[in-house]
């Protein structure tokens, strides 16, 4: 279990870190382009939130891992 839990933070979250960096810089592109709440949902709140969820993903894995 405990190396489950280790490849899975190193290769998942590399995998996920990746594919949030891509839509992250695409929201952040298409900002500028649209207007009220969108404009701030692909400027601030969709980065914030990929951001954020990675975060915690990581804490309760690594958490996780020390408990095995």
């Amino acid at each position: 279990m405990e190396y489950f839990l280790r490849v899975n933070m190193i290769g998942g979250i590399a995998l996920l870190e990746a594919a949030a960096d891509r839509i992250i810089e695409e929201c952040k592109a298409d900002a500028p382009n649209e207007t009220g709440w969108c404009k701030i949902r692909d400027a601030f709140v969709v980065p914030a939130a990929l951001n954020i969820g990675i975060y915690i993903l990581k804490v309760v894995l690594e958490k996780a891992a020390a408990e095995v």
